[in-house]
């Protein structure tokens, strides 16, 4: 798998599990959820994709740090593009 497939993939698996939990009422925090989703993300692209320390985070998409940030609810912003 490249890196622009998992990142696809990731991205794809992780907002349908945020949408699920947020259906479910399951969800105490998309922040907490994405921050930690983000470091496993990080890590994976160091480990298999020989980034460095100070790029890792490439492989997440911006706006799942920019949305909570800015104080806009993640599942929101989701439900807007369905």
């Amino acid at each position: 798998m490249t890196k622009a497939e998992f990142k696809a993939e990731a991205q794809k698996r992780v907002e349908n599990c945020l949408m699920e939990r947020a259906r479910l009422g399951a969800i105490e925090s998309e922040a907490d959820m994405i921050a930690g989703v983000s470091v496993v993300m990080g890590l994976v692209n160091e480990s298999f994709f020989e980034s460095s320390y100070d790029n890792s985070m490439d492989i997440v998409p911006p706006m799942w740090l920019m949305w909570p940030m800015s104080g806009r609810s993640i599942v929101e912003e989701l439900k807007k593009d369905e």
